[in-house]
């Protein structure tokens, strides 16, 4: 799970220059961004599997929502240039969800003794 946080904060620090220095992209750049958010969805299809009631995976779900919401957000701004406020608001909320998906698996590591 760390290494899914890691890299959808990476991806989304590189769609903020793109969009902050309005450079062009295009649905092949798109498509890169999306590709780390099925694998984390897949991540999170497999270990419910096994642990369904865990907090972090709760939390971490609702950090790809959030990060999918930017990628929408990126794509709309790819097409039609326009305000950044609402991909800025996303961008923070992620950025706040990071920590708590840390604090969760610390604790769940807790009550497991390890």
């Amino acid at each position: 799970m760390h290494t899914h946080v890691e890299l959808l904060l990476a991806m989304t620090d590189k769609m903020g220059r793109l969009v902050e220095d309005t450079e062009t992209m295009t649905p092949t750049m798109m498509t890169e961004f999306l590709y780390p958010l099925e694998r984390a969805r897949d991540f999170v299809r497999i270990v419910a599997q096994r642990y369904p009631d865990r907090q972090s995976l709760a939390i971490f779900s609702q950090f790809l929502d959030i990060y999918e919401s930017i990628v929408n957000e990126t794509d709309r701004l790819r097409i039609i240039s326009g305000d950044l406020s609402t991909f800025r608001t996303h961008v923070q909320i992620l950025q706040q969800f990071a920590p708590r998906i840390e604090v969760a698996l610390r604790e769940e590591q807790h009550e497991r003794g390890v």
